[in-house]
């Protein structure tokens, strides 16, 4: 995978390493060291998340989970979720140009068909600090998605935070 918000590579979580004999071998992070594993997925050379580095790109911003999913993370909510929305979203073109692409292979297209070009790695460090300083522009439209969802999908009886 090489998308701007997925990294080079996506590191996976092999919950199944983790368990021990006396809890439920369910796929849920549901204690302190299955959650400590999982975070330590997050970071390239260390047991620790360092918000700063993922940043910076040296990090993994995404853990893909066997049979569970992903988990992401952010430095803030609004970025979490922008990071989420549009791993499902880049997953799901990456899966049709690769379809489309072997497609193109199998019609013997003489200009080397049958290839997905990924982002280089600078593309995607470049893209990432472009787009992501964005991610509040949908979250507006995310929050308001949510507020009006038919049947009431969320109500919030808080309020509006301030500066929202």
């Amino acid at each position: 995978m090489s998308c701007f918000n997925l990294g080079a590579q996506v590191p996976n979580f092999e919950i199944e390493d983790y368990y021990n004999s006396t809890e439920p071998h369910d796929l849920l992070v549901r204690n302190q060291p299955l959650g400590a594993a999982l975070a330590a997925m997050f970071s390239a050379n260390s047991s620790e998340v360092n918000v700063s580095s993922i940043s910076n790109g040296t990090d993994h911003t995404l853990v893909l989970q066997r049979g569970h999913g992903f988990t992401t993370l952010g430095p803030s909510i609004e970025l979490a979720v922008f990071r989420a929305i549009y791993a499902q979203t880049n997953a799901q073109v990456q899966t049709e140009a690769i379809t489309l692409a072997s497609l193109a292979g199998r019609a013997g297209q003489p200009d080397g068909g049958g290839r997905v070009k990924y982002l280089t790695a600078r593309e995607r460090v470049d893209t990432q600090l472009s787009i992501e300083p964005t991610s509040n522009r949908p979250w507006q439209l995310w929050v308001r998605e949510v507020e009006t969802y038919p049947g009431g999908l969320y109500v919030n009886v808080l309020g509006t935070p301030p500066g929202a």
